[in-house]
C-alpha cells in the first residue's frame, strides 16, 4: 500500500473540521463555505435553469471561452491596459483549485513563498503540501513591496491586497 506524503499527513485543522464543530453550536455566526445568510437571487436561479436545459455538458478545462474573454476584458478595463488576453486566463471552480494549481505549476521543494499578513489560511497549507518555505510579511507599504516579498529567491508572491 502506498503511504501518504508527510506534508499531507501534517496538514493542520481545516475549515471543514471547524465547520463541523460550528454545526453543533446554536449561537455561532457562520461564515464558512457555502453558508450565506440569504437565498440565491431568483434571476440567478432562473439563469441556471436555462443553462441546465441546454444540456451543454462539460466545458474546457481552462473555462468557457466567453467567460475567459469577459474576464480578460474586465482586467484590461480595471488596470487601464490592453495586454490581458483570454488565452492567459484560466477559470476555476473556486479559489482553492486556482491556488493549488498555481502552486503545483510553479513550486519546487524549498522554493520561497511570500504570503501577505494577514492572509487566507489555505495559502500556507498549500505551500506546505508542496514543500515550499514561506514567509509571512506585511507585503506592502504604500504600494511598495517590502520585507521577504523583495527576496530574489522568492518564487511565488501571494497577496490579497488592492496593490497586487
Amino acid at each position: 500500500m502506498t503511504e501518504i506524503r508527510e506534508q499531507v499527513k501534517d496538514i493542520q485543522l481545516s475549515i471543514r473540521e471547524i465547520s463541523k464543530k460550528a454545526q453543533k453550536t446554536d449561537d455561532v455566526v457562520r461564515f464558512d463555505i457555502g453558508q450565506p445568510d440569504f437565498d440565491t437571487p431568483e434571476h440567478v436561479k432562473e439563469h441556471a435553469r436555462e443553462k441546465l436545459d441546454l444540456k451543454q455538458g462539460y466545458t474546457s478545462t481552462h473555462g468557457k471561452e466567453s467567460l475567459r474573454e469577459a474576464i480578460a476584458e474586465e482586467e484590461n478595463r480595471k488596470q487601464g491596459v490592453s495586454g490581458v488576453e483570454a488565452d492567459q486566463v484560466v477559470a476555476t471552480c473556486g479559489g482553492m483549485e486556482a491556488i493549488y494549481a498555481t502552486y503545483a505549476a510553479y513550486l519546487e521543494k524549498d522554493d520561497a513563498v511570500a504570503l501577505n499578513n494577514p492572509s487566507w489560511g489555505p495559502y500556507k497549507l498549500i505551500a506546505d503540501v508542496h514543500g515550499a518555505d514561506y514567509e509571512s510579511t506585511r507585503y506592502f507599504d504604500g504600494g511598495e513591496l517590502r520585507g521577504e516579498a523583495q527576496r530574489p529567491d522568492t518564487r511565488v508572491r501571494d497577496s490579497n491586497s488592492d496593490y497586487a
